[in-house]
Formats: structure tokens, sequence, C-alpha cells
């Protein structure tokens, strides 16, 4: 005579195992995530630094680099920024008696990263990265911005921004600010979605 028992299977063991498998997953799918977020939104930014016309001081000429990230409030917008300053006095270096020489200079080296001047009615690119543009004007003892060919208004494309102003008092010569921002890939790509890039 056979016998068969059946044990019955106590409740919830196989569920817990199930759970218990698919919090593992989904705790290693999250983990890596976030490791491949922070790979792709690792700082980069928009130029490599570029000499001024003097050489003669720390920081490849400049006296002060800063490295910062901007966060744009409301929608995740965040651009990697890099702010140079110099003050350059007259006679300190070529190219470094007026507004437009200094101004000539930086440019010849910023187009040749491929970046040219950007104007564009109603959008001021540099409004949001340069404080200075708060009191200068746009042009002549004031900023210029630069973008790259053909970017689109509004979107967030790589931008430099550069401030050139005289020093007021008995000194002659000028301030001077670069300001380099770079947006962040998501950033990038989101502002794609919306605008359209080049």
């Amino acid at each position: 005579m056979e016998t068969s028992q059946n044990h019955p299977r106590p409740r919830g063991i196989g569920t817990r195992h199930a759970l218990g498998r698919v919090a593992a997953i989904l705790g290693v799918a999250s983990l890596a995530c976030v490791i491949a977020v922070g790979l792709i939104e690792r700082p980069r930014y928009a130029l490599a630094a570029l000499s001024p016309p003097t050489a003669d001081l720390p920081h490849g000429g400049w006296s002060m680099i800063q490295r910062s990230t901007l966060a744009l409030p409301g929608e995740y917008h965040r651009f990697f920024l890099v702010r140079f300053e110099l003050d350059l006095f007259a006679g300190s270096g070529q190219s470094s008696d007026s507004w437009a020489s200094i101004t000539a200079y930086f440019e010849r080296a910023i187009s040749g990263e491929g970046f040219e001047r950007y104007e564009a009615a109603g959008f001021r690119p540099c409004a949001a990265i340069l404080p200075e543009a708060r009191f200068l004007p746009s042009g002549p003892n004031g900023y210029v911005a630069f973008r790259r060919h053909g970017s689109v208004a509004y979107a967030a494309e790589p931008t430099v921004c550069l401030a050139v102003w005289p020093i007021e008092g008995d000194d002659e010569g000028f301030y001077v600010v670069l300001v380099t921002a770079n947006p962040s890939p998501i950033t990038r790509w989101s502002s794609c979605l919306e605008l359209g890039c080049r």
C-alpha cells in the first residue's frame, strides 16, 4: 500500500523569496542607474583655459579661475561653468590697450575653439551666467557672447561670455571676465527635444 503524504507548503514562503529577488533586482538596477547618471552628468567644460595677453601671472596668466555648477530653478537644467578673471593694465602685454584690442585678442582664441560671436534679438545668453551682464551693456566697454555656429536661440548649448570694461580711477586698464557654460548632457538632450538643436 502506497501512502502519499502531501505536506501542505507553508503559506508565504515562495512569495517572500520571489519578492526578495525582485527587490534585489530593483536595487541593483537602481544603483546601476545612479552610477550611469553620475558618469553621464560629470562636469565637462566648454573650453580649455585660454591664455590672456599677459602670461606673467599664476594660473596661466589669470588672477582667478573658478569652477562651479549652475542649476536653474523650475526644471532640471544644469550648466558647468568656468570663470576666469584678470585685471589688464595698459602696456602689460600685447593687445591690452583698448576694449576693441582685448576683445579681438580673445575672439581669435575663442573662434579657434569653434565659437562665433552671437547676437539674437531678445535673447541674452549671458544674463544667467555672467553677473556683470546686469550692469554692463552688450557691446563696447561691456560684454559679448559666443556660441557654436548655428546655435538655436534659447536652447541649452555651450556659451562663452566675455566682459571687458575700463578700470575706474587713476589706473589705465581693463577688467576682464571670461565665463564658459556647458550644459550637462541631460540638460542638452531635454533642450533639444523641446526647442531643437543643430
